[in-house]
C-alpha cells in the first residue's frame, strides 16, 4: 500500500462540483507537484486532504493508520500530515521558534527538549539534502568544464591534422617545381624585400653627419674626380651622373658587402651598383621543357 492513497474524492460546493473522482497514491519519499490554473480546485484538494474540507464521498487511506475521518479521526490524523498555507498568520510575540513548536507542544503536547531535539534532526537533514544537492551540481560543472575541454582537444587536434595536410600538399606542389621555376620564384621573393635589404645594407651611411665636396671637375664626363668624406678612390672614371657616383659610392662602402653581395650572385644579381641589382630580374627565364621550343 502506498504511503497516502486516494479514491474517488468528490466534494461539492452545493450544486457546483469543485472535485470529481480524484485518485492519487504517493509513496513514501514520492514529491508530488500539483499544477492547474486559478480556480481548478488545488486548494480545495489539499484542505481535503488534511480534514479542513468535508468530502462528499471517496476514501482519503493513510498507510498503517486506516481511511481519514473514520478509522483515524482528523485531529490524530493532522499530527501525521503538515500543511504550509498559502496566506499563513505567525504570531508576533513569539519567536521564531516559538512559533514552529507551536504546534508540537499545544496539539500534540509534547515536551519542550524532545521537540526542539525533533527540530535539530530536522534541520540537519535538510541541511545533508542541500549538501547534496549542491555537490550533484558541482559535479556536473565540473563534468561539463571536462566535456567542453576534451572538445575543444579534439576539434584543436583535427585542425592540426588539417594544417598539416595543406603544409604536406604545399611542399609536394613545390618539390615537382622545375629548377627554372624555382630560381624565379627565389627571385620574385628577392623583389619583394629587396627594399628592406637595401636599407639594411646602407645602415652604416646613417652614421655620416655630412659629406663636403671639395672639387668637382665636370659632371658627366670621363676623368672626372670628387674627394668626399666617404674616401671615393681618386682616380676611378665614374660612370652615370653624380648621383650615380654616390650611390656607387655607398654601396660600395657598406659593412654587410661581402655577405649581401655573396647573397645576390646565388641568384644572379650583382651588388655593386644599382643596374646590377635590377639588372638579373629583368632576363627571359629559360624554359627547361624543351617540347616548348618554337618551330
Amino acid at each position: 500500500m502506498a504511503l497516502l492513497e486516494i479514491k474517488n474524492l468528490v466534494k461539492n460546493y452545493g450544486d457546483v462540483e469543485a472535485l470529481k473522482c480524484i485518485n492519487l497514491s504517493i509513496e513514501k519519499g514520492e514529491v508530488v507537484v500539483i499544477l492547474g490554473p486559478s480556480g481548478c480546485g488545488k486548494s480545495t484538494f489539499l484542505r481535503c486532504l488534511n480534514g479542513l474540507e468535508e468530502i462528499k464521498s471517496g476514501q482519503i487511506l493513510l498507510q498503517n493508520a486506516g481511511e481519514l475521518g473514520k478509522d483515524i479521526p482528523w485531529v490524530k490524523a493532522r499530527q501525521r500530515i503538515g500543511m504550509v498555507f498559502q496566506s499563513y498568520e505567525l504570531f508576533a510575540h513569539l519567536s521564531v521558534i516559538d512559533n514552529i513548536l507551536l504546534g508540537p507542544l499545544k496539539v500534540q503536547k509534547r515536551d519542550r527538549a524532545e521537540a526542539e531535539k525533533q527540530a535539530a534532526i530536522d534541520r540537519a537533514e535538510a541541511l545533508r539534502i542541500a549538501a547534496e544537492a549542491e555537490a550533484a551540481q558541482s559535479r556536473m560543472h565540473a563534468q561539463g568544464e571536462a566535456d567542453a575541454k576534451i572538445l575543444l582537444a579534439q576539434a584543436q587536434e583535427q585542425q592540426y591534422r588539417v594544417d598539416a595536410e595543406g603544409s604536406r600538399a604545399v611542399n609536394e606542389a613545390a618539390n615537382v617545381l622545375s629548377a627554372e621555376q624555382i630560381k624565379m620564384q627565389i627571385r620574385m621573393a628577392l623583389l619583394r624585400h629587396l627594399p628592406e635589404i637595401i636599407r639594411e645594407s646602407v645602415r652604416p651611411i646613417e652614421q655620416i653627419d655630412g659629406i663636403k665636396i671639395l672639387h668637382v671637375d665636370g659632371l658627366g664626363g670621363v676623368g672626372q674626380s670628387a674627394q668626399s668624406s666617404l674616401h671615393t678612390e681618386q682616380g676611378a672614371a665614374a660612370q652615370g651622373n653624380l648621383a650615380d657616383q654616390m650611390v656607387n659610392s655607398a654601396l660600395r662602402y657598406r659593412s654587410q658587402a661581402p655577405l649581401v653581395d655573396n647573397l645576390l650572385k646565388e641568384i644572379g644579381l650583382n651588388g655593386a651598383d644599382i643596374n646590377g641589382l635590377t639588372q638579373g630580374l629583368v632576363q627571359p627565364v629559360k624554359d627547361s621543357n624543351p617540347n616548348n621550343s618554337a618551330d
